[in-house]
């Protein structure tokens, strides 16, 4: 294996593991860890925008993940409610 070859193939491992790891995130509402953790899925039970202003407020004591305290579930229905329906925009 030459050199150019070896080189390929640990970035294509290293992007694959950093890809894997981005798709594996953890929902940490189900037993949140920390007092912050059970803040921010309190915040996110209200809504995206009450989990996004409680992120941004505590933006300067911890690094949080919008994506970390709401499922795939929530995400769809925000993302419904927020789109008008098909009748609604015809008119």
């Amino acid at each position: 294996m030459n050199a150019t070859a070896f080189r390929f193939t640990v970035v294509a491992l290293i992007g694959a593991t950093l890809t894997t790891a981005a798709v594996a995130r953890d929902y940490k509402c189900d037993e949140p860890p920390t007092q912050i953790d059970r803040r921010a899925c309190e915040a996110a039970k209200l809504g995206p925008d009450e989990l996004r202003r409680f992120i941004q407020r505590v933006r300067g004591i911890e690094s949080l993940q919008f994506l970390d305290y709401m499922t795939d579930a929530q995400l769809l229905a925000w993302r419904e409610a927020k789109e008008p329906t098909r009748t609604a925009a015809r008119e």
